[in-house]
C-alpha cells in the first residue's frame, strides 16, 4: 500500500473519530464509509462505522459492518465481542453466545468476554448461568463497574434485593457517574422501603442524565407514593418536556388527585374538574396499554378514600380504553379453570384475606391457579397457602408477555382480588383474558369496566339498591366472601407504657390505613375528646412519614385543642399491634371507607368493640356487615351523633364493654373460618362454567 493512499485513510479515520466523538454520528459514519473506498474491508474502520450504527439505531446495519470486519481479522476478539454485543442489543441472543465463545477460546482471560456472555445467557433466561459468568468477569477484573451494575441487575430482576443494592453500591464506588447504576440502585433501595436513600439516587442519575425519563418516572412515581403531590407534579412536568405530546403522561397528570384531602370541600372540588378533564380526552387518545401502564393512566386510587359515588368516573374512564384490543376466547374445558390475580405488593393482604378460600376450594372439581408477579409472587404466596392442588402462573412486568401468558392459560373464570390498586390488574382486567371475570371485595368499589361481569358481596355488605353503584352485576352472597383464620392475639401483653400510654385511661383506637381518615371523621374524633375530657385517640403511623404528618397537619389546624390527646404511634409486628388492640377501650371503624376483614376481625379476636356507622356503600359496611351476620348490633350507629355517643358510652362502661365482647366471642364462629363462604363461592363458580 502506498503511502498516500495509507495518510489519506488515517486522514479520514481522524476525522471520523472526531466526529464520532462529538455525538455526530451520522458524519461520522460517512467519514468511515469514506475511508472504506480507500481502503477496502479494513477491519477497523468497519467495527467503527458499525459502533456509530448502532448509536443511531441502525442494528441490522451495524451488524453487517461488525460481521465483515470480523471475517476480515477472525483472530481479533475485541471484534468479536463487540458483534456479540449488537447481537444482544437486537436480542439475538444464540448469536452473541456463538460469538462470545469463539472471543473466550481466542483469549481465555478477556473479562469483557465474559461480561457480555453472562448478559447474554441472562437474555436467554439461564440466571444461575449468567451468575457464573458475572463473577468470572470480576475475578479477572474486580474493578469492572459494568459487570457489578448488570450482575445487580440480574439480582434485582430475580428479586434479591439486598444482593442487587450491594453489587450497585460497588458499582458506583468504581464509577460514580454512571446515572444508570443510580437509578437503579433506587429502585432496589425503594423495594426496602428506603426511600429517602432511594430519592438521592434517582436524583443523581438525573443530574448526571438530565434527560434520562426513566430516573425522573421513578422519583416522580416515589414522591405520588409518599404523598408529596407537588413534588411529584413538578417532575411530571419534566417528564412531558422530555415526552411531548404523551397522551397517557399527560392523563396522569390531568387526573392525579391529592392523597390526604384539606376538607370535603377540596374533594369536591377535585371531582367536579376531574369530570370535565375526563370530557376532554377521546378513545382515540389512547390505544396501548403497555403505555398507559408506564404512566399509571388509571382511575386514580384515592378516589375510593374520598366519600363519594365513583361508578360513574370509573366509567367514563373505562370507556376511554375502548380501543384497547381485547382477548379472544376460544377455549373449551370441561374441568373449570380458576384463576386468581393477585400483582406485586399485594400478596401479604391477599394471603390473609384469600389464603382459606384457596386452601378450601376443591381441586378435584376445580383447576386452581393463582396469577402472580415476578420475580418473588410465587414465591411469597406459595409459603402460606396449603392447597397442593394450587398451581401458580408467574407473570413478567412487561404488560404484552403478561396478557399471552394469561391468555395462553386458558382460564374460565379469573378472580381479581383487587381492580385499580395498579395499572396491571386494571388494564389485565380491561383485556378480558378469561370468559368469565369477577372481582370482590379487596377493593370494595365498580371497576367501570363492562368487561368484569360479576362483583361478589353479600347481603349485609350492600343496601337494598345497591346495585347502582356498579357496572358489574352484583351477587350478593348470604355469607361474606371469606374464610378468615382467627389472629394470633397474644396471651401476655406488653404493658401500655410500651405504647407511651397510660393505664386507666379510655384508648380510643383507629386501626384503619391513615388514607382512610376522612375530614368528616376528624370532626367526630373532636366530639368524642370533647365529651370525655380523659379520652386518647391513637392513630397508626403510614408506612410513608409524610402522610402521617399531612394527617396530623390538617387535625392540628382543625383543632389545636385536642393535640396531646391524639397519638399516632409507630407500625408494629403483628404481635405488638394485636396486644395494642387487646388493651384498646374501643375501635373506631372510620366514616364512609371502613375496616375490613383484617381490622375487624382482629378487633373481634381481640375481645374490643368495634364501633361503625355504615353508609349506603359496600365500603363502609364491613364491620356492620360482620356484626349483621353474628346478629349483634349494640354498636352500629346510625348517624354521626349515636357513633360519638356509642364511642364515648362503651369506652366508659367496662360492663357494657365485657358483655358486648362476650357475646361476640361466643358467636365468633359465624364469621371465622367459614366453610359456607366456600361452598357460596365454589357454588358461583361452577354455575359461571356451566352457563358459559
Amino acid at each position: 500500500m502506498n503511502n498516500s493512499k495509507q495518510a489519506s485513510f488515517n486522514n479520514l479515520m481522524s476525522l471520523a473519530q472526531a466526529s464520532h466523538q462529538k455525538g455526530d454520528l451520522e458524519m461520522a459514519v460517512n467519514l468511515y464509509r469514506e475511508s472504506l473506498k480507500v481502503i477496502k474491508d479494513q477491519p477497523d474502520a468497519l467495527q467503527m462505522m458499525g459502533i456509530a450504527l448502532s448509536g443511531m439505531g441502525k442494528e441490522e446495519k451495524a451488524i453487517e459492518c461488525m460481521i465483515k470486519a470480523v471475517n476480515s481479522s477472525p483472530d481479533n476478539p475485541v471484534f468479536l465481542v463487540n458483534l456479540g454485543e449488537l447481537y444482544i442489543k437486537s436480542k439475538k441472543y444464540e448469536d452473541a453466545y456463538k460469538v462470545l465463545n469463539k472471543a473466550i477460546i481466542l483469549k481465555p482471560d478477556f473479562a469483557e468476554a465474559y461480561h457480555k456472555l453472562a448478559n447474554t445467557v441472562r437474555g436467554l433466561g439461564k440466571t444461575e448461568e449468567a451468575f457464573a459468568f458475572y463473577h468470572k468477569a470480576l475475578e479477572l477484573n474486580p474493578k469492572h463497574s459494568l459487570a457489578l451494575h448488570n450482575l445487580g441487575n440480574a439480582m434485582l430482576e430475580t428479586g434479591n434485593y439486598t444482593s442487587a443494592i450491594r453489587y450497585y453500591q460497588q458499582s458506583i464506588s468504581i464509577n460514580a457517574n454512571y446515572p444508570y447504576a443510580h437509578n437503579n440502585l433506587g429502585i432496589a433501595l425503594q423495594e426496602w422501603e428506603r426511600n429517602e436513600e432511594a430519592i438521592a439516587h434517582y436524583k443523581n442519575a438525573i443530574r448526571l442524565k438530565p434527560d434520562m425519563k426513566e430516573a425522573v418516572k421513578n422519583l416522580a412515581t416515589l414522591f405520588d407514593k409518599m404523598g408529596k403531590d407537588q413534588e411529584a407534579k413538578e417532575l411530571y412536568k419534566h417528564l412531558l418536556k422530555l415526552s411531548p405530546g404523551n397522551k397517557a403522561l399527560g392523563f396522569h397528570m390531568d387526573i392525579s388527585s391529592f392523597v390526604i384531602p384539606e376538607s370535603s370541600k377540596k374533594i369536591d372540588e377535585y371531582r367536579h374538574g376531574l369530570d370535565a378533564i375526563l370530557s376532554a380526552y377521546t378513545p382515540a387518545d389512547f390505544d396501548d396499554p403497555a403505555s398507559l401502564i408506564e404512566y399509571n393512566a388509571i382511575p386514580p386510587s384515592e378516589l375510593i378514600y374520598q366519600g363519594r359515588d365513583d361508578k360513574e368516573v370509573k366509567e367514563k374512564c373505562a370507556s376511554l380504553f375502548k380501543n384497547i384490543k381485547r382477548t379472544e376466547i376460544n377455549h373449551r374445558h370441561t374441568k373449570p379453570h380458576i384463576g386468581f390475580v393477585v400483582t406485586s405488593g399485594h400478596e401479604g393482604v391477599f394471603i390473609k384475606c384469600m389464603r382459606g378460600i384457596l386452601n378450601f376450594l376443591n381441586s378435584e372439581i376445580f383447576d386452581i391457579s393463582v396469577v402472580c408477579s415476578l420475580p418473588n409472587g410465587e414465591k411469597i404466596l406459595s409459603a402460606a397457602i396449603e392447597n397442593p392442588g394450587v398451581k401458580y402462573l408467574s407473570i413478567p412486568k412487561d404488560f404484552n408477555l403478561a396478557l399471552n401468558k394469561v391468555s395462553k392459560a386458558e382460564f374460565d373464570i379469573l378472580y381479581y382480588w383487587e381492580i385499580g390498586t395498579d395499572p396491571v390488574n386494571y388494564f389485565l382486567a380491561l383485556c378480558k383474558p378469561a370468559k368469565v371475570q369477577c372481582t370482590s371485595w379487596g377493593w370494595p368499589t365498580t371497576s367501570g369496566m363492562k368487561e368484569v361481569d360479576y362483583f361478589i358481596s353479600s347481603r349485609h355488605l350492600e343496601i337494598e339498591d345497591g346495585e347502582k353503584y356498579y357496572t358489574e352485576k352484583l351477587l350478593k352472597f348470604e355469607r361474606l366472601p371469606v374464610y378468615y383464620y382467627r389472629p394470633p392475639v397474644p396471651e401476655t401483653l406488653k404493658n401500655l407504657s410500651y405504647y407511651n400510654l397510660s393505664v386507666g385511661v379510655p384508648i380510643y383506637l383507629c386501626t384503619q390505613n391513615l388514607r382512610k381518615v376522612h375530614p368528616d371523621f376528624d370532626q367526630a374524633v373532636f366530639k368524642i375528646l370533647e365529651r370525655d375530657t380523659k379520652g386518647v385517640m391513637v392513630f397508626i403511623e403510614d408506612k410513608q412519614e409524610y402522610i402521617t404528618s399531612l394527617v396530623k397537619k390538617r387535625m392540628t389546624l382543625s383543632a389545636p385543642l385536642y393535640n396531646q390527646r391524639i397519638v399516632f404511634i409507630k407500625r408494629m409486628e403483628e404481635a405488638e399491634y394485636l396486644g395494642l388492640l387487646a388493651q384498646a377501650s374501643v375501635v373506631l371503624d372510620t366514616f364512609y371507607y371502613g375496616g375490613g376483614a383484617n381490622t375487624t376481625y382482629d378487633a373481634f379476636e381481640a375481645g374490643v368493640p368495634v364501633v361503625t356507622m355504615p353508609t349506603d356503600m359496600h365500603k363502609g359496611r364491613y364491620a356492620y356487615a360482620a356484626y349483621k351476620q353474628i346478629a349483634i348490633e349494640d354498636c352500629i350507629a346510625n348517624n354521626i351523633e349515636q357513633y360519638i355517643q356509642l364511642a364515648v358510652s362503651i369506652a366508659n362502661d367496662p360492663q357494657r364493654r365485657k358483655d358486648i365482647i362476650d357475646r361476640v366471642k361466643k358467636k365468633s364462629g359465624e364469621i371465622f373460618e367459614d366453610k359456607k363462604a366456600v361452598k357460596e363461592l365454589s357454588d358461583f363458580f361452577y354455575f359461571c362454567f356451566q352457563s358459559k
